[in-house]
């Protein structure tokens, strides 16, 4: 059976929120109980346009920073890794 679009979106989201409960406390994207998935991809279209992996860096670093999420630098490179390879498999899709 074929998934669409949207289902591998919602997979590859449900998973990138399961990996970084692992690195950080509290929630830094919304929730998909909360949201619809084409509402969280317009987000982060918003959040993420196509500017290149240092501003995708700033950004996160500056949500992080604005919902009071404290980690350490190793967890950081992790956390950044997992958000930019979704960020990747979005706007490749």
């Amino acid at each position: 059976m074929t998934k669409t679009r949207k289902e591998m979106i919602t997979i590859k989201y449900e998973n990138l929120k399961s990996e970084l409960e692992l690195y950080i406390d509290g929630s830094l994207f919304p929730s998909l109980d909360d949201y619809n998935i084409t509402d969280i991809v317009y987000y982060l279209n918003l959040y993420f346009p196509k500017n290149g992996e240092e501003e995708y860096i700033n950004t996160i670093e500056k949500l992080m920073n604005q919902k009071g999420i404290q980690i350490n630098d190793n967890d950081f490179t992790t956390v950044t890794n997992l958000i930019l390879d979704f960020i990747n498999f979005l706007n490749n899709i």
